[in-house]
């Protein structure tokens, strides 16, 4: 009797434990995975038209009445397709100019001698800058000798204008100078500058750049300063001039050194 006691108590025991447990596992909250489906083009079907139950299926209310049952707007499948479609890129205008312009950049050839610096330069914008003391000795007003200068490089074809992105400036100095006897050192330095785009590190930059100049220095003296400071303007002018039309000569080398956009550059953008 002992025994059968000892054993029931222990199967009591058991019971609860085994509730306890079931119960802890009932209200414990269950572990949540996330996950997202997508879905596209979700097309439903439906069945619109009224249908009427036949009077043979009817409900019978009374031999003279029977119950008619509408059934309508019935959903019968909902078709759910995953589509993945692959479209060409559209590229705005500004990316398109970007593009052409980094690609020239990148590619562009690497000009071989002074002369090919002037490739495709003009219209020429002409510019006269007179030191302070150099204008004691030059007799000519700086938009007289400006005038000069447009009128040489017309008389050579090479195109002229008021305003333009290229400047050919012409800075006349007096270094030195002295009183006995009258002679002054004049230095004339004729240079073409543009605008340019300059690589530094990782960025590109613009910046206005000297791409060609050339430079003399002249004893000029006080009796013959008329004469002498011609020659001081003319030799450099004409300098300019022989290499602008060296450089318009070799324009078709230059040219086929460029290399051409690839055939499937931006063809997914045109």
């Amino acid at each position: 009797m002992k025994t059968y006691r000892s054993l029931v108590g222990i199967l009591s025991v058991l019971v609860v434990v085994l509730a306890y447990l079931a119960w802890s596992g009932h209200n414990k909250p269950a572990e949540q995975t996330a996950k997202e489906m997508w879905y596209t083009n979700t097309v439903e079907r439906w069945h619109t038209n009224t249908v009427e139950k036949s009077p043979a299926d009817a409900m019978q209310i009374s031999r003279s009445t029977t119950l008619v049952q509408p059934v309508t707007n019935t959903l019968v499948q909902t078709v759910t397709n995953e589509v993945i479609k692959e479209v060409p890129a559209k590229f705005s205008a500004l990316e398109k100019r970007a593009a052409s312009v980094g690609y020239k950049y990148l590619n562009a050839p690497s000009l071989e001698n002074g002369s090919d610096a002037l490739y495709k330069a003009g219209p020429i914008a002409v510019e006269v800058n007179v030191g302070a003391g150099a204008a004691s000795v030059v007799t000519e007003k700086p938009e007289a000798i400006k005038s000069r200068m447009e009128a040489a490089l017309r008389s050579r074809n090479i195109p002229v204008a008021e305003k333009g992105s290229y400047h050919l400036k012409l800075n006349l100095n007096r270094p030195w100078a002295t009183d006995s006897p009258g002679v002054s050192l004049i230095s004339s330095r004729l240079e073409l500058r543009e605008n340019v785009a300059a690589q530094r590190q990782s960025d590109v930059v613009a910046c206005s750049g000297i791409v060609w100049s050339t430079s003399t220095s002249k004893l000029v003296r006080t009796f013959r300063g008329a004469d002498e400071m011609d020659a001081c303007i003319q030799e450099p002018l004409d300098k300019f001039c022989n290499e602008y039309l060296k450089a318009k000569e070799g324009e078709k080398t230059v040219e086929a050194r460029i290399p051409a956009f690839p055939n499937d550059f931006l063809a997914e953008g045109k």
